[in-house]
């Protein structure tokens, strides 16, 4: 049994005025991806210093104030089971 992609489209989710804001949602992006595999290797101690600094650094750099940078899309994928 597998899948066929029915649709699929792209939706552009520019930044928005508050810059602060968009990082800090970025940044939970970010760490609901890899929380659990630095909880595995370092321990949750420090988890949320962690990404605390990284949310910092992150709103610090000039990325996100670059003519190059690229908003954050969501995808959207319709499959159906075949």
């Amino acid at each position: 049994m597998g899948f066929k992609i029915e649709r699929m489209e792209q939706f552009l989710r520019p930044m928005t005025h508050d810059k602060r804001q968009s990082v800090e949602k970025l940044a939970l992006v970010i760490r609901s991806g890899v929380e659990g595999i630095i909880k595995q290797h370092l321990g949750s101690e420090f988890i949320d210093q962690i990404f605390n600094l990284y949310t910092e650094k992150l709103i610090e750099s000039e990325l996100f104030s670059s003519a190059n940078y690229v908003p954050m899309f969501d995808l959207f994928i319709f499959l159906k089971r075949i």
